[in-house]
């Protein structure tokens, strides 16, 4: 005898108490749970949140309060934007640090950047700067107007 979608679903959670996580012990990609529904996967949270509250617009997240990506309890999850969603991961100080030498894409360090702004003080042009560095005038331009590398002073 096959399990329905619903049950099948079910069966692959470990659920403790009303308040706690309830974790995804199946299939998970990107670490998020994912479901297969008849010929397409999903996010395990998403299928969750669904089945509680009803179809939701393919441009609406589902987003952890817990923050716990394998957690499918209904009474963790809301709904909200891509936007909402990155303000709650900011809100919650999970955002990674990725500002000056951290950027995987930074061609200058700490260091350097000190040396640029200190040098255009000695008449250096942002041309010369630019060249001397191996960056654009305009990475030099955001460097000394603080744009870029603003956490430094």
């Amino acid at each position: 005898m096959r399990l329905s979608e619903i049950d099948r679903f079910w069966s692959k959670v470990a659920k403790r108490g009303v308040d706690d996580c309830w974790i995804w012990l199946s299939y998970t990609r990107n670490g998020y749970g994912r479901f297969w529904v008849i010929d397409h996967d999903v996010t395990a949270h998403r299928y969750s949140f669904e089945l509680i509250h009803g179809k939701i617009s393919n441009d609406m997240k589902v987003c952890h309060k817990c923050d716990v990506t394998w957690c499918v309890n209904p009474s963790h999850l809301f709904l909200g934007t891509q936007n909402d969603n990155v303000q709650d991961m900011h809100k919650k100080k999970r955002a990674p640090d990725t500002r000056g030498e951290k950027h995987r894409g930074a061609k200058l360090n700490n260091e350097k950047v000190i040396e640029i702004r200190k040098l255009t003080t000695l008449g250096n042009t942002s041309k010369e700067l630019a060249v001397k560095y191996g960056v654009s005038r305009y990475t030099i331009y955001d460097v000394l107007s603080k744009k870029r590398w603003g956490h430094l002073l």
